[in-house]
């Protein structure tokens, strides 16, 4: 729970994806934000859009610097280990990742991947940055439609929400 005296504001995105052409590009078929800052003991949510094609795919999330090697610490057909769960809605096409209790060890890069069968894995990197400070986002890799993308700010939230 983050502390009011902190005055943590958080970028709210609100994607609504309800058809395929509402995208101009999906680049590599998975796009999330480049990177998220949050403070150490708070909690985060992550959005991971993905193409149509992948809506009955295996999701995952996973830790490093490159999508192969790339062991994943949850997937869609097993959603929690420790304090991180992940939530697929393939009606939206997008899989959200919960990390919570952040420890500054969380740091890091990490993918937001879509298991391909018998081929090679697509997915998005993110950074995170656990720090004493202020929480913040930086953009989505990934153009869309302008009458489909909301934005709003909140006082005091932790997560970022889809």
């Amino acid at each position: 729970q983050q502390s009011d005296s902190w005055g943590l504001w958080l970028l709210l995105l609100w994607l609504r994806v309800n058809q395929p052409g509402n995208f101009h590009t999906v680049p590599a078929g998975v796009s999330t934000v480049t990177g998220v800052t949050v403070q150490r003991g708070g909690s985060v949510t992550i959005p991971c859009v993905y193409s149509d094609r992948y809506k009955t795919h295996v999701k995952y999330w996973c830790r490093g610097r490159e999508l192969r090697p790339c062991f994943p610490i949850v997937h869609s057909d097993s959603p929690q280990e420790g304090n991180v769960s992940i939530r697929d809605d393939p009606d939206q096409r997008v899989f959200t990742v919960t990390i919570n209790s952040l420890t500054a060890g969380d740091s890091g890069y990490y993918w937001c991947g879509v298991k391909i069968s018998g081929g090679t894995d697509v997915g998005d990197q993110v950074y995170l940055s656990v720090t004493e400070g202020k929480m913040s986002v930086l953009p989505l890799k990934i153009v869309f439609h302008p009458a489909r993308l909301g934005a709003a700010w909140g006082p005091h939230t932790s997560r970022l929400v889809v």
